[in-house]
């Protein structure tokens, strides 16, 4: 036999190793917005319409890292007390195809309470878009008793940005006095009268100012 050749199979070892450059990722707040006006305090008062926010993507320092993004109620708590989370809820529209999708990462990952969409949804921003959260119009509101902080958060691995609003509106309890001791004098004779009640009010520390008064008097 000539020009014999034997096959033979040959195997070897090659080392690799991957890395992960989006673990040192810096991400940026954006703006939020409400009724198109950069807003650091959510107006919101139960028995109104929903209130939709709107917000700019959170900047990355590496481009093209999946976040997602998650939305939390928090209470206010008395000074030197933390904060405490009533309910969260997780965007519902996923990065398809990514392995830190919204179905591919546990609640877990975000918080020990379940996900919400009772009160909070939140949709991502896509392409060059905004998100948007809505906080529902719904009674349950009333247990969370004053006012509230809105926290919107950006994730990657354990990599968090947030930016946190200032509720306002519901539980707004602003006091109105006057000085009952002037007299009013008024006669039917006479014309228009004015009479200065030197009225004042008072507001809690969270809540807004009102820009005008009036009262009715009668009798």
């Amino acid at each position: 036999m000539t020009d014999y050749q034997s096959a033979t199979t040959k195997t070897g070892t090659v080392t690799y190793s991957l890395t992960n450059t989006c673990a040192s990722v810096v991400l940026t707040p954006g703006t939020v917005f409400e009724d198109g006006v950069a807003t650091t305090s959510v107006l919101y008062e139960n028995g109104q319409e929903d209130v939709v926010l709107t917000f700019d993507a959170f900047t990355q320092s590496i481009a093209d890292c999946p976040v997602i993004y998650t939305v939390h109620l928090m209470t206010i708590p008395a000074e030197g007390s933390p904060s405490v989370e009533v309910t969260w809820n997780r965007e519902s529209n996923p990065l398809v195809g990514s392995p830190y999708a919204y179905a591919s990462v546990p609640d877990s990952d975000f918080s020990s309470n379940p996900a919400s969409s009772e009160y909070l949804t939140i949709l991502r921003p896509v392409g060059a878009g905004q998100g948007s959260i809505t906080i529902s119009n719904t009674g349950g509101l009333e247990t969370f008793v004053d006012s509230y902080y809105l926290e919107l958060r950006a994730h990657h691995q354990d990599v968090t940005a947030q930016v946190q609003l200032t509720h306002v509106g519901y539980n707004c309890l602003i006091d109105f006095g006057y000085d009952n001791t002037v007299p009013i004098t008024y006669y039917l004779s006479t014309g228009s009268a004015t009479t200065d009640l030197d009225m004042t009010q008072v507001h809690a520390d969270l809540c807004p100012d009102p820009a005008t008064y009036t009262a009715t008097c009668t009798g």
